[in-house]
Formats: structure tokens, sequence, C-alpha cells
């Protein structure tokens, strides 16, 4: 099922008016995801000798994490404006004899394959290589590299659930910006601090690889509140 719901989407997009009458913007939109990706690439090569560089006394690797906390803020922030649920897509299945729940899960599967979340292993894997070359422990970079994808999937989540309360209010950018606004002052006036706690978090997973459970259970149940609420308001007179 899901097979047939992807070659729909792959037959829906090229045969759809949208990408005959605006080619030159597909291209256009096609460079610029290579231009991202060849910058992130580049983040990721020279992270480490930067990080080197500008904190000589301190384990670039633990500078890395220290600044997870703004990644995700940032990444967040970014997803709202850009990145959108794909729901308008497949409500003409909703006409078929398709359970809603295969629906959802496909909608939600589909969400997780997006750009957002493969573009930050341009610069996360190519991090990790150039820790293995400097003789960092493949495993704890393997499980680092596992608990970055984690994250990603858990932000792209997040971002859903912001969406869904935004867009029950006019000004829909509103729950973003107090969301993002609180965390960062919270962190910035020493209240709670943020950034310690997820490098903390990050690297105590690194050392004992069994804490892993806990960012796979939060996904867990991200993806259970996405599914709930995506499954009641999936209808065809739905607004969604």
């Amino acid at each position: 099922m899901i097979k047939h719901f992807l070659n729909l989407e792959w037959k829906q997009y090229f045969r759809s008016s949208y990408w005959q009458k605006n080619i030159l913007l597909n291209i256009l939109l096609v460079f610029l995801a290579l231009y991202f990706v060849a910058m992130f690439l580049l983040m990721g090569v020279a992270m480490y000798p930067l990080l080197k560089k500008f904190f000589p006394e301190q384990d670039p690797f633990i500078v890395f994490n220290g600044f997870l906390f703004y990644w995700i803020l940032g990444d967040l922030f970014v997803r709202f404006f850009f990145q959108k649920l794909p729901v308008m897509s497949v409500k003409p299945l909703l006409t078929l004899p398709i359970k809603r729940k295969t629906v959802v899960n496909f909608v939600l599967g589909k969400s997780a394959l997006s750009f957002f979340n493969f573009l930050p292993l341009f610069a996360i894997i190519p991090f990790g290589i150039m820790l293995l070359i400097n003789v960092y422990d493949a495993v704890n970079i393997l499980v680092w590299v596992f608990v970055m994808v984690l994250i990603t999937l858990i932000i792209n989540f997040v971002n859903f659930i912001i969406e869904s309360l935004s867009s029950q209010i006019e000004l829909s950018f509103l729950p973003i910006i107090a969301f993002v606004g609180i965390l960062s002052a919270l962190n910035h006036f020493n209240i709670i601090s943020f950034a310690e706690l997820v490098s903390k978090g990050v690297l105590g997973i690194v050392d004992s690889p069994v804490y892993i459970l806990i960012p796979v259970l939060i996904l867990v149940a991200l993806y259970q509140l996405n599914y709930k609420a995506l499954k009641q308001k999936l209808y065809i007179d739905n607004s969604l």
C-alpha cells in the first residue's frame, strides 16, 4: 500500500500543472537545495579545525554539543515557516476504501523523508568522519550520529505540533515566537541552562548507549501525538 501511495505521489507531482508551468522555479529550488547541501557539507568538514582553532583548550566534540540547543531552536524556527505537513495531497485518498490510519501513517512517514530531515546529515556525517580521523572512538561517534538523527526527527514532529496549535489562532506565528523566545530567555538568564542540559544529555547517551531509549521513547510519543491529532482532522471537509 505504501509503495502504491509513493507511486501516486510521484505521478501527481510530475503530471501537475504546477510542475509544467513552473519549471524554472523548480530548477531554481533544486539549485538552492544543492547550495544548502554544499554549505552544510563545508560546515561539517570545517567544523572540527575551526573549533580546534577557537577553543584550543577544549575538546571540539564537547564544544560542538554545547551548541546543539541553539541548533535545535534554529532548525525548529526555520521549519515552522518552510516545512508543512503534506496533508492536502493525500485527501483524495479519503474517497477510496482505504483506512484512515493507513493514510495518517503515510502522511507522517512522508514527513520523515523531508529535505529538512536530510539536510543536517550533510553536516553531521562529515563532522563525525572528522572525529573518526582524529581518533575518536568509532562506537561513540556512531551512537552520536544516531542520536542526532533522532533529534532531527523529534524536531520534525515537534514542529507539526506547534503548527497545529498555530492554526487555531489568528496570529499563527505567535506560538513559535513564544516557544523559541521563552526557551532562549530561560537559557540566556541561566534560569534553566537548556544548552548545558542538551549537551550533557547527548554526551551521557554517547557514554552509556542504553540511554538512547530516552530519545527513542520521546520520538514515539511525539509520533503518537501527531497521529491522534491528524487522524481527528483528516476529513475531506476539514480545512486542513
